[in-house]
């Protein structure tokens, strides 16, 4: 009776927490490794971090529990039998009393330790189960764009039937709303499709553009320019598309030289900062279009309509203005300036004989050699009409 009362309850608790102690520490060397087996596996090497901080967070409670323990094993008195024979049966049952309490105590204790450890160990590796599950499904998520995206680029070189090609076209522009990360290399392919499928530059083009064409080009006119970066621009050049329907477009920056856009429709749309030299915009609707700061150097625009828009500080050296329309729309009183705004435009050596630039805002704008002959420049706005003689090319047709 005296050895279970000392002796043995101590060597069997002992024995029992270095057991549990190093089964978790086998616990935790488990998880480590196969959750950094997992994170091998998965490419995720990073996130390897994560695995020394849950073992930091797991290991001091263990060391500061273990040396509460046996602190708490010294605190029991031990009585040896020599001792315990000389006392009375009242104090050996107060001893007895005693140490029984002492051991509720630490039972208690180490009750609440193992689950206070457990409770830690579980939260751990839900966290890793939570966070590895949503790793796992961005990994499937971006295997099934991969898989649209491919499935669509081989649907897009489909030659034999339009459907399967305007299927794949408006898939690609659905890929590119679902994942930020692929929009540039989507329209950049939109763009590239648009090149190499329009008519042949030495062929004769009639009529507007083809069905797949046109969609196209109406899926990169109306993507949002805000997904990509700022440096980012739509490649369109020498393109084919005349009378194409490009009404709203957002192409600001885009590359448009050397394209024919004949008789397009361009109105309303966002085209600051483009690159349009030597592009064919003859009869053109451009009513409304943001063109600031666009480059038009030698871009053919007789015939074309550009009431409402503004040209400031566009370059537009040589650029062949023959019988343009600056003024506003039918609806658009005299008071209104809705005329071309031109301030700050540099317009040398631009040829604008039987333009009707009537109440044009001409404000800081370089005319030196522009050819006006013939041009209705009532009301003009900016510059007199004497200055403007000195420095353009007038005669008695030129309207002031």
């Amino acid at each position: 009776m005296d050895l279970l009362l000392t002796a043995w309850p101590r060597r069997r608790l002992r024995l029992w927490i270095e057991l549990l102690v190093a089964a978790q520490a086998a616990v935790v060397i488990t998880g480590w490794t196969l959750v950094s087996l997992m994170f091998w596996l998965s490419g995720q090497l990073a996130e390897w971090v994560i695995v020394p901080v849950l073992v930091t967070v797991i290991i001091p409670p263990v060391v500061i529990a273990r040396r509460r323990e046996r602190r708490r094993e010294r605190s029991i008195p031990v009585v040896p039998a020599a001792e315990l024979a000389m006392l009375s049966p009242r104090e050996r049952e107060e001893l007895r009393i005693q140490q029984e309490g002492l051991r509720i105590q630490r039972t208690q204790a180490r009750t609440a330790w193992v689950s206070g450890i457990g409770v830690v160990l579980g939260v751990g590796f839900t966290a890793f189960g939570l966070f590895y599950t949503a790793r796992t499904l961005e990994a499937t998520q971006e295997s099934q764009i991969t898989d649209r995206y491919t499935r669509a680029i081989e649907q897009l070189g489909n030659r034999k039937s339009l459907d399967v090609r305007l299927g794949a076209i408006y898939a690609l522009e659905r890929l590119a709303q679902d994942s930020t990360r692929d929009h540039r290399t989507i329209y950049d392919v939109l763009a590239a499709f648009v090149r190499e499928h329009d008519p042949a530059p030495k062929s004769k083009v009639a009529g507007p553009p083809t069905s797949d064409i046109q969609v196209a080009l109406t899926v990169i006119a109306r993507r949002d320019a805000y997904e990509e970066d700022e440096d980012v621009s739509i490649d369109l050049r020498a393109v084919r598309a005349p009378e194409a329907d490009l009404s709203g477009a957002n192409l600001s920056g885009a590359y448009l030289y050397n394209a024919d856009l004949n008789g397009a429709d361009l109105s309303y749309s966002d085209l600051s900062g483009a690159r349009l030299d030597r592009t064919i915009l003859a009869h053109a609707d451009i009513i409304r279009v943001d063109l600031t700061k666009a480059h038009l150097n030698k871009t053919v625009l007789a015939k074309a309509k550009l009431g409402e828009t503004d040209l400031s500080d566009a370059d537009l050296r040589g650029a062949d203005l023959r019988g343009t329309d600056m003024r506003g729309t039918d609806k658009c009183s005299p008071t209104d300036r809705c005329s071309a705004n031109f301030s700050g435009a540099d317009l040398r050596g631009a040829d604008m004989r039987g333009a009707d630039m009537r109440s044009v805002d001409l404000h800081g704008a370089d005319l030196r050699g522009a050819d006006l002959r013939g041009a209705d420049l009532r009301g003009m706005r900016g510059i007199a009409p004497a200055e403007l003689r000195k420095i353009a090319k007038t005669d008695a047709t030129t309207w002031f």
